[in-house]
């Protein structure tokens, strides 16, 4: 507001007289009526620097004096306007991660693929400018998106703006508010993106459920299909790695090798999510219980996102062999080279019989550790059913890891001739038998009676 002094003179000394002021900006004509006064100081404000008569802030008012005669006298000047630039800008950031609870937020934190929201506002005297927000969300962002432009109406003091953000890092982002003369305010914040490990999953299809815990199952020296997926909400390459758990493995970048560095710095934070299925095939040399694990890296981590799956493989002799066998075997002070694998696949496979393979929280009540365990098992002499049932189930749990029964395959189990069972059902029944405290000795001699033509017994 500026107070503009003005004075005259007139003869008739006792005349009154009305002072009508034209402020050359546009706006009504101001009537002062002056009575007998020969000095007046009236305001004004201007709303603009420069109007579309005057672009160039030049401002001329001129008064006109009329007396009670109507007799007048004309004055003028010229005023100077200078443009004012917005002021009390804010710029205030709202994150996803351990959000603030300010009400306007100078910092804020998400995660790689998250989007954060700005919004602000800002002061101007002059209520009639338009009002431009340019915002530069930082740097590694390309030219063609790195600034967004938010024109404003006249009038209007506030502004928001959201943005997705890609990959990690610390963004300074810049807001700045010019008027339509070019004045202009500026402020930053900081935004903190946090990486986002990739996920690791291993697919299923083709598993079995064994003691409540999935199992693949295949033979020696057989290949062997899976698949590993991976998903990552940033803009990172993936490294897919399988290790097979044989002394082997195996390793792609998808699309590239993050461990390569073709980037530049700082990285594009545009988001481009990742997601890759890597199929691969595998044969194992030796019969074992496996747990062959599949894991994901962008390379922003120490410790991959890790996934595995148990995988049950056995050997490839379809002959199913006696106790005597396994009481030779076991009894061996130069055992088979596969014993102690084949110890973990009963420990894997069975309900009765536990041990360092056993699926979690599935331990049976028997150990089955070592080579003098299985021997007490498969020689025993004992007359008790339940003791009889266990060396039968055990001898063709053996079977079942050298070869000669695969889980799916049909047996007699009620000496009719005719397959009535898979191999899975018969030993879940048999094991089941024996878990069972009311089971009768009647019960448990016959089922072992019936299964014990199958390993010749």
């Amino acid at each position: 507001m500026q107070n503009f002094r003005f004075s005259f003179t007139d003869p008739g000394t006792v005349d009154t007289t009305t002072a009508v002021i034209d402020w050359g900006d546009g706006t009504a004509q101001q009537t002062v009526n002056l009575g007998v006064l020969r000095s007046f100081t009236v305001p004004h404000i201007w709303t603009e620097a420069d109007t579309d008569a005057h672009q160039d802030g030049h401002f001329p008012i001129s008064v006109t004096l009329t007396d009670k005669d109507n007799g007048t006298g004309t004055g003028s000047l010229t005023e100077v306007v200078t443009n004012v630039a917005p002021s009390s800008l804010t710029e205030c950031l709202l994150g996803t991660v351990n959000p603030s609870s300010a009400s306007c937020p100078g910092a804020a934190t998400i995660n790689e693929g998250d989007t954060v929201s700005l919004f602000g506002g800002f002061q101007d005297v002059s209520a009639l400018d338009d009002h431009t927000v340019t915002i530069d969300w930082g740097l590694g962002w390309p030219t063609t998106t790195r600034y967004d432009s938010l024109p404003l109406a006249t009038g209007v003091f506030t502004y928001s703006d959201s943005r997705a953000f890609g990959d990690e890092g610390t963004y300074t982002i810049t807001v700045t508010v010019a008027d339509d003369d070019g004045a202009s305010v500026t402020t930053t914040v900081r935004l903190t993106v946090l990486n986002v490990a990739p996920t690791a999953v291993i697919d299923h299809t083709g598993t079995f459920s064994v003691q409540g815990v999935d199992a693949f199952l295949g033979h020696a020296t057989h290949t062997m299909n899976f698949s590993g997926s991976s998903d990552d909400p940033g803009s990172d390459d993936l490294t897919l790695s399988w290790l097979w758990r044989d002394g082997t493995s195996t390793s792609h970048g998808f699309p590239d090798d993050p461990a390569v560095d073709d980037e530049t710095t700082p990285e594009d934070p545009t988001v481009d999510s990742k997601s890759f299925t890597d199929p691969e095939s595998h044969a194992w040399a030796a019969p074992c219980f496996y747990q062959p694990q599949f894991s994901s890296t962008d390379g922003d981590v120490t410790t991959p996102t890790q996934d595995s799956v148990d995988l049950v493989i056995t050997n490839n002799d379809p002959t199913r062999y006696a106790s005597g066998t396994w009481i030779s075997a076991t009894k061996s002070k130069n055992p088979p080279a596969t014993l102690p694998c084949y110890l973990k696949i009963v420990q894997r496979m069975s309900a009765v019989f536990h041990g360092p393979s056993s699926a979690p929280g599935t331990a049976g009540p028997i150990p089955l550790t070592t080579n003098a365990e299985a021997l007490n098992i498969v020689q025993s002499s004992s007359n008790d059913a339940r003791v009889k049932l266990e060396r039968e189930v055990l001898t063709m749990w053996f079977d079942f890891a050298n070869g000669g029964f695969d889980y799916t395959t049909l047996i007699d189990t009620d000496k009719d001739g005719i397959p009535d069972s898979t191999f899975a059902e018969a030993m879940h029944t048999a094991e089941s038998l024996i878990l069972n405290q009311a089971s009768t000795q009647s019960q448990m001699l016959n089922y072992r009676n019936n299964l014990a033509p199958l390993t010749g017994e």
